[in-house]
Parts: structure tokens; C-alpha cells; sequence
């Protein structure tokens, strides 16, 4: 019915198209020439992501991405859960808290951050099978702590990972020193380590191979700031839905990393396990603690946390918005809270009595407003969201919050302990969640089916060397008019486009007038324009052209200089010069000439290789060790 966008559209599907293209070819996805004249695509971890390729082997578009975020919605859910069951939560209050955490803020708001959703998928699941590991020092569980590791490392955003990694040494360390056999969970955890060294080197080795030649590499105090969470986010967690409105800067940050929503209902748990302590919940109060520092964590612009994090912790200089902590104080929160419905019966009195007083409260509010508002209110013909102001979004909001808990007190007078507020939770958090939906996760106005039928129509694209890069680029667009990697799907190289992941040589060249020249050029082309280059033979790391000229001859190629390009002429190595400042050329001698520019990454390869028999190995023993427990 609608379609992602902004970064899912721009740089996910894009990129999953290119990584499934590669596979069908029998190829690694080592370079990518259809941005910015190329870049190393192996940097980007998500590369290297089992589920991606399972999918793009049979072909990646628009709709893959659908099927394969669903997908990960259902195993986010399930991890959350399994987290709950392990820390003794029932299984009615674990279901219903799955439920509001895969449909809280954080998976509203950053639904377009592939990267950040599968991070926050994998999270619970790592820290599931660590504690579990922790706890027996059992084989299966340090296998799928190892394997789930990798799909985090692999999958996910750095930050997430970096962040998790150092909770995880926090977990361990607090165990080992109350651990009575602290020679065998040492010699084990080594051998985590190693394993997980193991299996994750191919991501590993791909960011140290050209960490140095992005220009994302460059972070300071201030690029480590940007993306926060502000202050005046908090209003998200009662009034979520007037984030439609951004109109006279009222929301500070970007409208994505904003959003901390957790369902009203819990708020209102929250403020009354407060209003009177249950001595079997105080225990859990640290959790309250944890997910204030991870909030206190977010505000990178207004508390100075971050920045002490970013000068002084190692590697929390590699990753900018502060704004994803935010996911550890909602999931932390979450638990905490899950512990309070557990035990919901000592507060059924006060909750009823929070729950009436709030009624009151809200429907004055109501009242106040729509008097504030009623010239405004009357005037409404077509209801737009980016045109309704923030009091009526209000009035919206908290009609909500009145419908649900009359609900609860109509439900509260037959009240059986778990037995069917968990509904009520449920359906607000769900029709809230909906209302935020189209605008910071789909665009209502496209269809998937367009954007399909988009993809197939520039698959049957013949790249040639006989149009100049701005005659293609055109072309690429008129076929293919949503996002900004348009050539992608034309398989047609091109100087436009959006990726974090520019070369430094690259923006020189970009900011400079030759690239005018350049791009009123082919593909390839000769110094001395006697002939023409012909392109024989094209893939992302492959390309073979003819050429044939009367003198000695230089011949130029269009993408990026990079030490894993080589070059033969006429099956002979030969040298290539970086010139045009970030660009490619060799030279030739008077007559025939084949050229093959050749893109091969051997460290790259070799680790994939050894990473992928890493990852079946400790599959299969992961099998063999439950069908033995099993037995």
C-alpha cells in the first residue's frame, strides 16, 4: 500500500539490489561504480549480511525490502520476548511487551535506518544467549552468542554494536568476579572472543582497508554530537503524533531521532510504581538507573556525556547521532516496566484511580484547546497531517488516550490479574503507531508496485560507452525516478547520487571545474580522440574494453583510483597512473588494444572465505549440540 523512504528508498534498497545483481553475476560486492564514479562497497558491513544474500540470490527490489523488514520485525519480537522469559517474566506480559517494543518510537521513528532497526533486532537476542552462556558455560550458548554477534556486527549500525560490545564486557566482567569457576569461564570466553574474530574478520578487515580513504572517517566533538536527542523530544512519550507537524523549529532535532513513544499506558505504570513501592520490584530500580544514562547518553548537544564518551572511550569517536542511545533506555525501560505488569495485582486500586484522574485531566485539556482553537477547527475541510497544527494533533492524541481508558475502566469492574488489559495496550500503542506511520516511515503517495515495475523496466538497460556519463545519468532517471540512486538499477555509472561513503580524493574532484569535462565524457575515453573506445564486456569489478589508435595513446577510465584495481593490456599487466585528481588512465601503444580494469580485494576475499566456513561450522555444531540436549 505505501513505500519507504528516505534513506530506506535512497541507500537500502539500492544497495540490497546491488548486493543481490552481484550474486546472481557470481560476484563479491567489492566495488560499486554506479555512485560518485565508484567506491569500495565492502566497507559497508551490511555487505556481509547472511540474510540479505539469502534474499538478493533470487533477485533484491522493492518488495524484498518489505518482505525482509517484516521478517525482521517477527524475529525482533520473538528475541525481546525470549529476553523476558529468561529474566522469569510470564509469558502473557513478555507477549504483550514484545508487542510494544517492536512498536515503539525508536522502530517508528528510524524505520527508514535499515541498519539501526536491525541492530535494535539482534540486541536482545545477543544479550539473551550471553547471559545464558554466562549463567552455564555451555557449548551451545557460546555458539550463539558468536553467531548472533556476527549478525549484529554484520547487519547492524556501528554505534549499536560498539555500544552493545561494551555492555556485554560490563555483563562479564560483573560475573567474573562473583564466578566460582573463573578458570573455565576465562578459557571459554577466549574462545568466544576468538571465534567471534573469526567469523566477523571479513567486516572487520573490509572497514580497516579503507577506513582512511572515506571522508566519513573524519569525526571530531562536534560531528560526534550530531543527530541528538533533545529535551523537548520528551513530549513524545504523550504526544507522538504531533511530530507531524515541524513547522517554527519546535522540534529541535531530526524529525527521525526523535521519537521515544512507549504506549500512554505505561506511562502511567511507570509513574505509579513510583507512588507506591512494591519491595519484590525495588530490586529492579538499577534498570531505571541504566535507562536514564543511555537518555542523559542521547542528549549529545545538551549534556556533556557524549562528548566525555567521545574523547575518552575508545572507538565512540567512530559514529555520529547520539540520538540511537535512545533505543537502550526505551528497551531497558521496557524490561523495568515488564516487571511492573508482572506484578500488576499490587497496583490494580492506584492504577484504576490514575487511570480515572488522567480521563479528567485529558478531556479538560480537550476542552481548553479546542476553546483556543475553534477558529482554526471550524476551518478544516480536507484533514492533511502536514497541515493540521500542533494543538489539534493534540486533541487527536489525547482523544486517543480518553477512548482507551474508558475502555480500561469499563474492563477494570470484571478484572481477572493479566487477563485482557494487556489488549487495551495493545490496541493503543498499534493505532498510535499507525497514525505516526506515514510520516517518518512511508510515503502513502507511491506505490510499491510502480516502483517494481521502475526496477524490471532498467534491468533491460545495455551499458555502452557510447553515451557520454551525463547523457546516461539522464537516462537513468527518466527510467527510474524515486530516490537518488537511480543508476543503480540501470547498472550505468554515475557522478550523482547519496552515499556516506565518499572518497576524500573524490570531493576534491568534485569541487573542482574538471568535472564538468569529465562528465560531458564516456565511460572511457582516449587522450587523443583518434578513435573510439568500445566497451566489450561490463560488471561491478569487471570491465573490458577495444580500442584502436595510430599513435601512442593514454586512455582514460572513470572511476576512482583504488589500490585494487589492475589493469591489463593485451593480457599484459600494465601500470595504472592516477590522474583527473581521484581518477584512473593508462597508456597505450599504437594499434589494436584489449583493456581489462580489474577490481579484486584478495585480503577481502580470503576473509570472506574463511568468515563464511566459520559461520556453517559453528551452525552445524550449534545443531549437533541441541539435538544432543534434546536426547
Amino acid at each position: 500500500m505505501a513505500t519507504p523512504k528516505w534513506d530506506a528508498l535512497n541507500i537500502t534498497i539500492p544497495w540490497r539490489h546491488f548486493i543481490g545483481y552481484c550474486l546472481q553475476n557470481g560476484e563479491l560486492p567489492l566495488w560499486y561504480p554506479y555512485q560518485f564514479l565508484g567506491f569500495g562497497q565492502y566497507i559497508d558491513n551490511q555487505s556481509w549480511y547472511w540474510p540479505t544474500w539469502i534474499l538478493g540470490a533470487f533477485g533484491y527490489t522493492n518488495l524484498t525490502f518489505h518482505l525482509e523488514f517484516i521478517l525482521h520485525l517477527m524475529i525482533g519480537s520473538w528475541g525481546f520476548y525470549t529476553l523476558l522469559r529468561y529474566l522469569k517474566i510470564t509469558s502473557n506480559t513478555a507477549i504483550l511487551y514484545s508487542c510494544i517494543y517492536i512498536a515503539s518510537g525508536f522502530y517508528i521513528g528510524n524505520a527508514q535506518h535499515f541498519g539501526w532497526i536491525v541492530s535494535g533486532i539482534w540486541i536482545p537476542i545477543v544479550l539473551t544467549q550471553f547471559l545464558k552462556y554466562i549463567k552455564t558455560l555451555e557449548w551451545r550458548y557460546l555458539i550463539t552468542t558468536s553467531l548472533s554477534l556476527y549478525l549484529l556486527i554484520s547487519g547492524g549500525y556501528w554505534g549499536f554494536t560498539i555500544t552493545t560490545y561494551y555492555i556485554l564486557i560490563i555483563i562479564w566482567t560483573i560475573n567474573f568476579i562473583k564466578h566460582k569457576d573463573k578458570k573455565k569461564l576465562f578459557s571459554r570466553s577466549l574462545i568466544l572472543i576468538v571465534l567471534n574474530i573469526i567469523s566477523s574478520g571479513v567486516v572487520l578487515i573490509s572497514i580497516y582497508d579503507s577506513i582512511n580513504l572515506i571522508h566519513r572517517s573524519n569525526t571530531n566533538l562536534i560531528s560526534t554530537t550530531v543527530g541528538s536527542f533533545y529535551p523537548i523530544d520528551l513530549l513524545t512519550l504523550l504526544n507522538p503524533i504531533s511530530t507531524y507537524n515541524t513547522s517554527d523549529n519546535f522540534w529541535k532535532g531530526d524529525i527521525a531521532l526523535i521519537n521515544i513513544y512507549i504506549g500512554y499506558i505505561n506511562v502511567v505504570l511507570l509513574i505509579i510504581s513510583f507512588w507506591k513501592p512494591v519491595r519484590s520490584i525495588n530490586k529492579y530500580k538499577y534498570l531505571l538507573g541504566i535507562s536514564l544514562f543511555f537518555l542523559i547518553l542521547s542528549m549529545g548537544e545538551t549534556f556533556p556525556l557524549r562528548k566525555f564518551f567521545t574523547e575518552y572511550i575508545p572507538l565512540f569517536d567512530y559514529f555520529r547521532f547520539p540520538s540511537l542511545f535512545r533505543y537502550f533506555a526505551i528497551s531497558t525501560l521496557l524490561i523495568y516496566l515488564a516487571v511492573i505488569y508482572n506484578n500488576f495485582e499490587c497496583y490494580v486500586h492506584l492504577f484504576k484511580k490514575a487511570i480515572i484522574m488522567s480521563s479528567i485531566t485529558f478531556t479538560l485539556a480537550i476542552f481548553v484547546l479546542v476553546a483556543f482553537n475553534w477558529g482554526t477547527i471550524i476551518k478544516i475541510e480536507v484533514i492533511k497531517p502536514s497541515q493540521i497544527s500542533r494543538s489539534i494533533l493534540t486533541i487527536i492524541q489525547l482523544s486517543i488516550f480518553i477512548i482507551a481508558n474508558l475502555s480500561i475502566i469499563i474492563l477494570l469492574k470484571y478484572y481477572k490479574p493479566n487477563s485482557f488489559v494487556h489488549y487495551i495496550f495493545i490496541a493503543e500503542i498499534f493505532i498510535t503507531s499507525q497514525l505516526m506511520l506515514p510520516h517518518t516511515v512511508v510515503d502513502r503517495g507511491i506505490s510499491p508496485l510502480s516502483i517494481y515495475d521502475s526496477i524490471k523496466l532498467c534491468d533491460s538497460v545495455n551499458n555502452t560507452n557510447d553515451k557520454t556519463l551525463k547523457e546516461l545519468n539522464k537516462i537513468s532517471h527518466d527510467l527510474f525516478k524515486f530516490g537518488r540512486n537511480f543508476s543503480t538499477y540501470s547498472k550505468s555509472v554515475s557522478y550523482d547520487g547519496y552515499t556516506p561513503y565518499q572518497y576524500n580524493e573524490w570531493l576534491k574532484l568534485e569541487e573542482s571545474p574538471m568535472l564538468d569535462s569529465i562528465i560531458n565524457r564516456p565511460l572511457s575515453y582516449l587522450e587523443i580522440s583518434d578513435s573510439e573506445v568500445n566497451l566489450i564486456q561490463s560488471s561491478p569489478n569487471f570491465y573490458k574494453f577495444e580500442v584502436y589508435t595510430d599513435t601512442v595513446n593514454v586512455v582514460h577510465f572513470s572511476q576512482n583510483y583504488h589500490p585494487g584495481w589492475t589493469c591489463k593490456i593485451n593480457n599484459k599487466l600494465s601500470k595504472i597512473k592516477k590522474d583527473n585528481i581521484s581518477l584512473m588512465s593508462v597508456e597505450i601503444e599504437p594499434g589494436r588494444n584489449t583493456i581489462t580494469f580489474q577490481f579484486t580485494r584478495k585480503i577481502i576475499s580470503y576473509s570472506f572465505i574463511i568468515s563464511l566456513i566459520s559461520f556453517l561450522i559453528q551452525g552445524i555444531l550449534w545443531i549437533t549440540l541441541i539435538n544432543r540436549c534434546e536426547k
